[in-house]
């Protein structure tokens, strides 16, 4: 295997039994680039050149030779929970939060999004209870119009 490769494309039905694995641990910020250079914990040098609005998710499969494979794995990162309340609450706060134009995952325990200081003085200032956790980032990613009137 070269000490440099070029990933284009996101593997798919690939057979990595016998081989040996490889990782890149990515968090959500570059698990959405789609041109960049990374190194592999094994010590391999990756230039992703993936299509523009790709994104990478744990498990994917992005390199494969003879005897190696690179999967992703995602990193853990400092994130703001907001566990709900009531429907009206995380619906406004929601909305809030999306008019900042920040990325969120919205599941049964919450509203998820990435640390950011402005929005924890925000939360602070209008009395929203909320845990500071490392996790998994995830949001939502369906594209959407954006119109402002």
């Amino acid at each position: 295997m070269s000490n440099f490769v070029v990933v284009n494309q996101i593997l798919s039905n690939v057979d990595v039994n016998g081989k040996n694995k490889d990782v890149i641990v990515l968090d959500w910020e570059e698990r959405r680039k789609s041109r960049q250079r990374i190194v592999s914990k094994g010590g391999i040098e990756i230039g992703i050149a993936l299509p523009t609005g790709t994104i990478l998710y744990s498990g994917d499969i992005i390199y494969k030779d003879d005897t190696t494979y690179i999967e992703v794995e995602t990193k853990k990162e400092d994130l703001i929970l907001i566990k709900h309340k009531d429907l009206v609450a995380s619906a406004n706060i929601a909305y809030v939060i999306g008019n900042m134009h920040l990325p969120v995952a919205i599941n049964k325990d919450g509203i998820f999004m990435l640390y950011s200081r402005q929005v924890e003085v925000w939360l602070n200032k209008k009395g929203i209870e909320y845990n500071r956790i490392k996790a998994i980032f995830e949001p939502l990613t369906q594209r959407h119009a954006h119109i402002h009137e």
